[in-house]
């Protein structure tokens, strides 16, 4: 029995191309962006993580309703690791190691949380924006970082 992988037939190369000439990327979502709507409850860091984040996933074409949620769970983890990070700082705090873990459990949260929403250098250049012009620029941006 032979090794590797199985040669596609004549018709799936005819319909789809030789494998050099498929597009590397599917297209842009298709459903509009539109407003993305805060938590009331969020705290000062959470408000600031929103703000930013917000503003930039709308520049690039990225802002769904459908995101919400999940970006409001980032906000809220994003918060809780600045206050983590604030108890670390504090003199004589005898619960640093609850807060060193507490930071660093959070941290990974926001890191996670920012690679769904394409908030990485890495994740940006898998991202397929709607925005031409921003394509180009992220594209670019990922040309030069590497």
């Amino acid at each position: 029995m032979g090794r590797g992988r199985k040669p596609n037939n004549a018709k799936v190369v005819e319909l789809l191309g030789p494998v050099s000439h498929r597009p590397e990327r599917p297209e842009a979502p298709s459903s509009a962006s539109g407003t993305l709507t805060a938590n009331a409850e969020f705290d000062t860091d959470a408000k600031v993580a929103w703000s930013f984040w917000t503003l930039h996933m709308a520049t690039a074409g990225m802002s769904f309703p459908i995101d919400s949620i999940a970006l409001q769970a980032a906000c809220f983890a994003y918060s809780r690791a600045m206050r983590a990070e604030r108890e670390l700082k504090e003199a004589g705090n005898p619960n640093r190691w609850r807060a060193d873990i507490s930071a660093a459990r959070n941290w990974k949260q926001v890191q996670a949380f920012c690679n769904e929403f394409g908030l990485t250098l890495v994740s940006r250049n898998k991202v397929v924006t709607a925005n031409p012009q921003m394509q180009l620029d992220l594209e670019m941006e990922a040309a030069i970082n590497s």
